[in-house]
């Protein structure tokens, strides 16, 4: 249930808590930006159960054993939809099945929620569709878009939505050796540009044999490229440990320049789930990292 976020996702909590319990105002659409956060999935979910429920904190005694709960968590509650990618991008197809399906009037007070996870992969189609849903709210349909990172979402998107970050949880083991061998990985491409094709290729696949295993790389990678972005913006990073790298990555790049990297990740990540060729997908995305102006 949403109580269990209490301390974990305190700020969120505490905003929703004060916006929904205290003012009793709900918004018609949020976005949350999850950050790395690895529960965030049952944290959306929680927060729509939260949304969804007449008696928000007033029952948590039956909470997790009510029959909404139960409905929400068979996915088969018709006042919650939830969309997500097919293959690469959400389409139009399955945000006009939402409009189509919440234009029936819900037989009660109940709101009618969807959530978009992965709202960074709507399609120029999609995104369209959905932006004129926000832009027109009807009463009682609440909208959740969830992304990694709201610098990939469609600012046209975001205005309309209340936006929400995620705390990032730091795993224990998040700074540990193959960490420092991402950032000494980044960091060498960062001093050398694109000679390191030449010798970083055999480096790499020293370390990352496997689709598996290059995965989860460029999973880290996409979570250190935030942190950067976050100390460009914000001043902050997650990572003290590496605080220099950080430091030394984001003060020699603009932020227009990590975005472009960002998204350099996130295809390669992408593309790792069709290509089966790792060593030239490493190679064109040295060649794509490097790319452009620093």
């Amino acid at each position: 249930m949403f109580d269990a976020y209490k301390e974990i996702q305190s700020q969120f909590f505490h905003e929703i808590y004060q916006s929904v319990v205290e003012n009793q105002r709900i918004s018609h659409a949020y976005f949350i930006e999850t950050k790395g956060f690895s529960d965030s999935e049952n944290f959306v979910l929680s927060f729509a159960k939260f949304l969804l429920c007449s008696h928000h904190f007033t029952n948590f005694d039956a909470c997790e054993n009510c029959n909404l709960c139960h409905l929400v968590d068979e996915q088969i509650d018709s006042n919650l939809l939830v969309i997500r990618p097919e293959g690469l991008w959400i389409k139009k197809n399955q945000v006009e099945f939402v409009k189509n399906q919440f234009s029936r009037t819900t037989l009660n007070d109940t709101p009618q929620i969807y959530i978009i996870m992965g709202a960074d992969k709507l399609n120029k189609e999609a995104a369209n569709s959905i932006l004129k849903f926000l832009e027109e709210p009807e009463k009682g349909i609440i909208a959740i878009l969830v992304a990694e990172n709201k610098y990939q979402v469609l600012s046209t998107i975001l205005s309309r939505c209340q936006i929400h970050t995620l705390t990032h949880q730091e795993k224990n083991n998040i700074e540990n050796d193959t960490f420092a061998n991402l950032y000494s990985f980044l960091c060498r491409i960062e001093e050398e540009k694109e000679h390191t094709i030449c010798y970083l290729r055999e480096l790499w696949h020293e370390k990352y044999k496997n689709k598996e295993t290059v995965m989860q790389a460029f999973q880290d990678l996409e979570r250190i490229y935030l942190d950067i972005l976050d100390f460009k913006v914000k001043g902050k990073t997650s990572y003290s440990n590496y605080l220099n790298d950080v430091k030394s990555i984001a003060n020699n790049h603009s932020v227009e320049e990590i975005i472009r990297k960002i998204k350099v990740i996130v295809s390669t990540k992408e593309a790792i789930h069709y290509n089966a060729n790792l060593s030239l997908l490493m190679d064109k995305f040295i060649i794509d990292y490097v790319g452009g102006v620093s």
